[in-house]
């Protein structure tokens, strides 16, 4: 699977498609229930987002160990990118029938061998078009991670190439969702469901 060009000499920072991959990614696994994005909705819960209300979401991250021989740029902190997307193999930020930016935040970078968890509220709105990526339905978090010095390309982001682009699918009537992350590519997609305000 090719790498993001604006990633590549970052082979440090990770997520897993699957508890203990080690960000080594296989695309035969259910790549789609990472354990490195967590969806807690206000009232539904794990797995779901309310409209209307924040929900929490957990983007986790890892570094690998200093024996490992991988290589960073210079970073004091990482990019964490989190979108919710409609499901489908690629999707493109472009196109906001597709997916939409929740947000982008940097954190510390974390030690060598170690892991971090960044934070974030997603408060998806309600009384939006049912084509809407933040409307009540089955939807994707997908989650990114890589050094602040770095600039990814969104066209390496597709589930066909997710070495470092994973998603967590979900349903959102509320919201259900499950995660998936990586880090080269574009770094993790989770399935949830949206449950719907009324």
């Amino acid at each position: 699977m090719p790498n993001d060009p604006g990633l590549t000499p970052d082979t440090c920072i990770y997520m897993e498609a699957i508890t203990g991959d080690g960000g080594v990614h296989n695309g035969n696994d259910t790549w789609w229930l990472s354990p490195d994005i967590k969806l807690t909705g206000h009232s539904s819960g794990l797995d779901n987002a309310d409209p209307g209300q924040d929900n929490s979401v957990e983007v986790r991250l890892h570094r690998k160990a200093a024996d490992s021989g991988c290589t960073s740029p210079f970073s004091e902190s990482v990019t964490v990118e989190l979108w919710v997307g409609n499901p489908a193999l690629a999707m493109t930020p472009n196109n906001p029938a597709s997916t939409k930016n929740v947000e982008n935040i940097g954190t510390p970078m974390p030690a060598e061998g170690a892991t971090a968890t960044q934070p974030i509220v997603w408060h998806p709105p309600t009384g939006l078009d049912p084509s809407n990526p933040q409307s009540p339905g089955h939807k994707c978090l997908i989650a990114r991670c890589y050094p602040d010095s770095m600039t990814a390309v969104w066209r390496y982001c597709s589930a066909a190439r997710a070495s470092t682009f994973w998603t967590r699918r979900f349903n959102s009537t509320p919201v259900n969702l499950r995660t998936l992350l990586s880090s080269r590519i574009c770094r993790g997609q989770s399935r949830a469901t949206l449950t719907s305000s009324t």
